[in-house]
């Protein structure tokens, strides 16, 4: 396996772990009353954030990958 397939994929790890942690912190924050959503409300926010951050880290993961496409 390439090294690009390997940061790729550890990139792909990362995006994981930030969709996870920011779905867990609204879904936490609801439970404790911090946020005042319906159930429909909590999905919609949810989709736009996570759309959000996968858009951002298509648009980024270029620049991770760019030092590599030299060697």
């Amino acid at each position: 396996m390439s090294l690009q397939t390997q940061i790729g994929r550890n990139a792909l790890d990362v995006l994981e772990v930030v969709k996870t942690s920011v779905v867990t912190e609204i879904l936490e924050a609801r439970g404790k009353g911090t946020l005042k959503l319906t159930d429909q409300e909590v999905s919609e926010l949810v989709r736009l954030v996570t759309g959000s951050i996968e858009k951002t880290f298509q648009n980024g993961l270029g620049t991770i990958l760019a030092p590599l496409e030299d060697q």
